[in-house]
Formats: C-alpha cells, sequence, structure tokens
C-alpha cells in the first residue's frame, strides 16, 4: 500500500507541520526554505516556497523523490507521520542535502506539579529569591514558599503582591514543576524534589535574577546572606 501524498498551494497553518529545508552545513551558509509538509487526514500535502522554476527544479524534485521513497515505506498514515517527526528532530548531517524541521503549531500542555497555597505550614522545602544579576546594592528578596508535596503537588505560597515578580515566578514554577518534568519524563514530586536539590547548587542558580534555596531542617526561613553572590564569585575565581 502507498500512502497519498499531494502538492498544495497553500499551508494548513492550524495544525503542526513539517518544514524542509535545502543546504550543506558544512559550508556554514544558511539552509534555504524549500517547503512546507502537513497532513490532511490521509494524504500528506507539500506546499513549496520556491518557484516551479528551472533553478528550483532540482530541488522540487529531490523532495518529491524523498515523499515517494516515505510513503512506499509506511501502510499507516499515523505511522508515517510520527517517523516524519523523529526524523525531524534530529541534528542535520553533513552528508544530507535535504534536512526536515518540525514544527509545533498546537501548543504542547504540560502537567503542573505545583498549586497556589494562601498560607503555607512549615517546614518549608524551597524558598525563591528574587535579586537581579547586575545588582549588587539590594538584599536578595524571598517571593515564594515551597512546601513538601501533596498528592504530587507542591503547594506554593506567593510572598509578593509585585505583578511582574509574579509573572516571572509563574514563568519559573511552569518550567521547573510542569515543563522540565514533562520533557525528562519525571513522573512524581520525589524526583523534581531531587532535581531541585540539584539545581540548587549549580551556577544556573546563581545567574539570573530567581534564585532558589533548598532547606534541609529548617522549620522557619532564614536568609541566606551572600550566599548567591559568594558561588558566583566561586565560580568566576574558577575561570
Amino acid at each position: 500500500m502507498t500512502i497519498e501524498w499531494k502538492i498544495s498551494d497553500t499551508t494548513d497553518r492550524s495544525c503542526d507541520y513539517c518544514v524542509l529545508r535545502y543546504g550543506t552545513v558544512e559550508d556554514g551558509n544558511p539552509l534555504v526554505l524549500l517547503a512546507k509538509i502537513y497532513r490532511a487526514n490521509d494524504t500528506l500535502c507539500i506546499s513549496f516556497t520556491v518557484p516551479d522554476e528551472k533553478h528550483w527544479r532540482r530541488w522540487r524534485q529531490l523532495a518529491c523523490d524523498d515523499l515517494n521513497t516515505l510513503s512506499t515505506q509506511f501502510d499507516d498514515m499515523s505511522a508515517l507521520w510520527a517517523h516524519i517527526k523523529n526524523k525531524s528532530d534530529k541534528r542535520p548531517q553533513k552528508d544530507q542535502l535535504l534536512h526536515w524541521e518540525w514544527v509545533n503549531v498546537t501548543p504542547v500542555v504540560h502537567r503542573a506539579f505545583w498549586s497556589r497555597a494562601e498560607t503555607l505550614a512549615a517546614p518549608k522545602l524551597f524558598t525563591i529569591y528574587f535579586k537581579p544579576e547586575n545588582d549588587a546594592d539590594n538584599d536578595d528578596l524571598p517571593v515564594a514558599h515551597f512546601g513538601a508535596a501533596s498528592n504530587n503537588v507542591f503547594p506554593v505560597e506567593f510572598l509578593t503582591t509585585d505583578t511582574v515578580l509574579r509573572m516571572k515566578l509563574v514563568q519559573q514554577l511552569n518550567y521547573y514543576f510542569g515543563e522540565l518534568p514533562s520533557s525528562r519524563r519525571m513522573e512524581d514530586t520525589e524526583q523534581i524534589t531531587e532535581y531541585q536539590q540539584y539545581h540548587c547548587t549549580t551556577a544556573a542558580n546563581a545567574y539570573g535574577d530567581m534564585h532558589w534555596l533548598y532547606h534541609l531542617t529548617q522549620v522557619q526561613c532564614q536568609k541566606p546572606l551572600g550566599l548567591f553572590k559568594r558561588l558566583k564569585q566561586k565560580l568566576l575565581n574558577q575561570q
């Protein structure tokens, strides 16, 4: 069985699609956008971004040859589409002329491992501090406390009413308690806690303006005076 494909004049921008570029990686020049490929039910559609003129016909034919080969290798469109996505995730090879690049249009919804809590009972598990990277005059400002997870969710107490800081805080939470666990296939808060303990000791935690502190046995949060400044200085001295 051969899966059908066709040349289309338009691209369905409401669904995920694949970008096809051509060129060689070795010469250092940017790859040229050749076509967009998307799925329309049980048919593959390719929409060329270069005209049907003599200069471009070789590249258009190479793209069609690629689709011809792929369409004969699979009996099921879902399997073929999954193969194209996997093919697109790989880095371009030096000996390749055509390069596949997957584009996500549909937003990815990650599971959230945190929820807002009005007040947080002791002991605290983590605290996030705000301090701009180049600000040496002001102290670290605590913006959130985290408690031990319950039912696989971390309770989070916001300590600031500043709108901008809250936006930054939510971005941190959605990444470390949503996007990152999903990408690393963490399935419970115990794994996330272990990773965040590690994150507290890394260079990444010393830079930027949001800094994490893990509490070992503290019942009350104690301010880590100069903690991040000392860690950053230690890293600079090692360079």
